[in-house]
């Protein structure tokens, strides 16, 4: 081993600055020649081996030739024994000597080395560099030839092999760990490379989730039951309302059954709505002063007292609403069930104070006093419409209590929903207005009435009102009215209640066919309500001011309104126009979940809903292991960002579809679609997060040997995309096809309507 410290020199002489040489201009000497025989070389910084040409006279003189430095290594070793021969940081040089004026520059040296074994190169014989490869013996650098691109995967690099790289494929590893050898493909790479690419994999896929949900539906049937026909028949009255006469045991309980209603109805004075939809911007309300129906049988002092309790327990603590909003931004459904839960609780609290606690001190009747017999609350299913229904005490002695249905008449029917897709508008028809309304109408022709009127509401939306009640409008004067009057009743579309924010109640008023309606202006009793001076008012807002003048379409009930105090208006097609219409934040949301009506082809739809639910979750576990063989921070904000919003759509689309009873899996098929849009924030965060780092750092194309062009990033959060809006639309079917089993109910036939399955 030769340690050098100082110099090893060979160089040239240098012409002499003398006379002699100025005027022969002689030239710079040659460099000699150093050889090398060394097993190993260290060389210290500041040494030099040096084998130069001199420099030539000053007048004309040439620079001398370099000379040759040359190493010979003794016992190199290749591959995994190889050692480096050589470590300097010292001079190494063999130069041309200058020359000066008209005197050329003497030519270079050589520096020189044994010839190096394959992967092996220089003087020193070191290894190749990274990416190179040298399968040849020598020791210039150009035979370290580059290695072909094509044999690098992507997500792969270059690693240094001990000894050099003597042939291809060069080494390389994985950028990651979380890419696998050896083609360094991501867990999804690896996965469809595994089927044999992305058509046998595609297909692949296709079949088995057309097998488990064939699967899938087979068990849904034999679980939830046979009701799901294509053709199931419907009954002539409401669930809720419906009394079985087909077994004859069972007549003593109806007839029981039927006693007792028909004694609730002829104690019953009257029924007070609350305003408000049951919310935290309207909580129900009661309005202070006391109708004119049961002004004389309270205590209009011990009457104001009760409503302040009432609405004071009806309203909301501020910590509620902030809950709300705070869910709202992050999931919608956990928004929605927070809501309901509160709805409910408040709901509750004032059943519980009315029934039990209140002292019904407002009520003049000593024995409904003393019975608690006289207040009842009542609320519709969807918890937005509420009630106060008085009864009298039986201690009144007035003869004309309580009143028949032509004294009641117009009579306000305020339908509960807020035309949204969770809750739809309908009419809610209990026993006690079905038992009252008999006194003219018979059940069936109510029941019919209302299960068409309900069909034609359910598509109805907020956002989009004028558009959505036109078809009702016409639907009354076609279906309902021609066979209300034979009975002597009419029915006619109205807004009710209208709050100083803005909000109203859609209705109808149902009053006496023999005396039709006046087309009187500017009634005192139905004037036009207040706009919205709220932001955070409902999306159903009073009409406008009405013109000064509406031609024959807007008629007022003038005498009978006033005497009842109704407040509200008639909505027909000419107010229809003025109707104030606002639109939400989640209006977007109604072009993908809407009510529609009923598609039938049970089986088929309940398949299709099946195999998207299915492919839905396909396609969100491979879209998280695209995003995972990305980046984890990527991955995160996909699956967080709402947090498994994914899987809990899954569990709620298994639970509606497992449920045989039809109203709750309506209700449960709503909640999960509601997830399943939700849900869509995933696939627009995979998107964002996907862009972002593709214009950032291109994006591997999602299976090797593929270009960008073809299978990009962008590939399945597209795929889950369409998937979800085609899931929506078949969850709208399906829940049109269990709340809507007779399709007669949308029979453009008024005869055919009312003649029924």
């Amino acid at each position: 081993m030769l340690e050098l410290r100082g110099w090893v020199l060979a160089d040239g002489q240098t012409s002499a600055n003398s006379p002699q040489a100025i005027s022969a201009g002689g030239g710079g000497g040659s460099g000699g020649t150093i050889l090398m025989f060394l097993n190993s070389f260290q060389g210290e910084p500041g040494s030099i081996i040096s084998s130069s040409g001199g420099s030539g006279g000053s007048i004309g003189g040439g620079g001398g030739a370099g000379g040759r430095v040359h190493f010979e290594w003794a016992n190199i070793k290749e591959g995994d024994a190889y050692v480096r021969k050589a470590n300097s940081s010292g001079v190494l040089r063999s130069i041309g000597g200058r020359g000066n004026h008209d005197g050329g520059d003497g030519e270079p040296g050589s520096l020189t080395a044994l010839d190096c074994p394959p992967g092996l190169y220089g003087l020193f014989c070191d290894e190749c560099p990274l990416g190179t490869y040298k399968n040849e013996f020598g020791y210039n650098e150009s035979l370290c030839k580059p290695c072909p691109p094509e044999d690098l995967p992507h997500h792969s690099r270059h690693i240094a092999k001990k000894g050099g790289v003597t042939s291809r494929p060069c080494p390389y590893e994985c950028v990651a760990s979380k890419y696998s050898l050896p083609h360094c493909n991501t867990p999804i790479e690896d996965l469809i490379s595994s089927f044999g690419g992305p058509l046998t994999f595609s297909l692949l896929n296709a079949a088995v989730l057309v097998l488990m949900a064939v699967t899938l539906s087979v068990a849904r049937v034999r679980i939830a039951g046979t009701w799901e026909a294509d053709d199931p028949p419907s009954p002539k009255t409401p669930d809720a309302m419906h009394i079985n006469q087909s077994h004859p045991f069972l007549e003593s309980l109806n007839e029981v059954m039927e006693s007792n209603r028909a004694e609730e109805s002829a104690g019953h004075l009257h029924r007070l709505y609350f305003t408000g939809s049951n919310s935290f911007g309207e909580p129900w309300r009661l309005p202070h002063p006391p109708p004119e129906q049961i002004l004389d049988l309270v205590y209009e002092d011990a009457y104001n007292r009760f409503v302040e309790a009432v609405n004071e327990r009806a309203g909301y603590q501020w910590y509620e609403g902030m809950v709300y909003s705070a869910l709202l931004a992050v999931c919608c459904p956990l928004a929605w069930s927070w809501l309901q839960w509160r709805r409910q609780v408040r709901a509750q609290a004032l059943h519980q104070y009315v029934s039990k606690e209140y002292d019904h001190a407002c009520l003049r009747s000593c024995r409904a006093r003393a019975l608690y017999e006289g207040l009842k609350v009542h609320w519709t299913p969807d918890l937005l419409l509420g009630y106060i229904d008085f009864f009298l005490g039986g201690d009144e002695k007035r003869s004309d209590l309580p009143p028949r249905l032509p004294d009641r008449l117009p009579l306000a029917l305020i339908f509960g929903g807020e035309g949204g897709y969770m809750t739809p508008y309908h009419l809610h028809s209990d026993d006690l207005l079905t038992s009252l309304l008999g006194q003219m109408l018979p059940a069936s022709i109510w029941y019919r009435m209302v299960a068409g009127l309900n069909a034609q509401l359910r598509t109805v939306r907020q956002g989009c009102l004028r558009r959505g009640l036109a078809p009702l409008l016409a639907w009354i004067g076609t279906h309902a009215n021609p066979w209300l009057r034979m009975h002597g009743l009419r029915i006619d579309l109205a807004w009710f209640q209208a709050t100083s924010s803005g909000y109203y109640q859609l209705g109808v008023i149902l009053s006496s066919s023999a005396e039709p309606p006046s087309p009187v202006l500017g009634s005192s009793s139905i004037a036009s309500p207040p706009l919205p001076t709220s932001p955070v008012a409902s999306p159903r807002h009073a009409p406008s001011a009405a013109p000064p003048h509406l031609g024959g379409g807007m008629y007022h009930y003038s005498y009978s309104l006033a005497r009842r105090r109704i407040g509200g208006g008639i909505v027909d097609g000419v107010t229809l126009r003025s109707l104030q219409d606002r639109k939400t934040l989640l209006y977007p949301t109604q072009f993908v979940m809407t009510n529609l009506k009923p598609l039938g082809h049970h089986a088929a739809v309940g398949l299709l809903m099946s195999s998207l639910l299915l492919s839905d979750l396909c396609l969100s576990l491979l879209l998280l292991l695209q995003f995972y063989s990305i980046s984890l921070t990527a991955f995160l904000l996909v699956l967080l960002l709402p947090p498994f919003i994914a899987f809990f759509a899954a569990a709620a689309g298994l639970n509606a579809l497992f449920t045989h009873v039809p109203r709750r899996a309506a209700s449960l098929a709503r909640y999960y679609n509601l997830w399943n849009g939700t849900s869509m924030w995933n696939v627009v965060v995979a998107v964002v997060c996907g862009a972002i780092a593709h214009s950032h750092q291109g994006w591997p194309s999602v299976t090797s040997g593929t270009s960008d062009s073809e299978y990009g990033w962008w590939l399945f959060p597209l795929l889950l995309f369409l998937v979800k809006i085609l899931q929506a639309r078949t969850v709208d079917y399906h829940v049109g096809n269990l709340e809507i089993a007779d399709r007669t109910l949308y029979s453009e036939d008024p005869t055919n309507f009312w003649e029924g399955p």
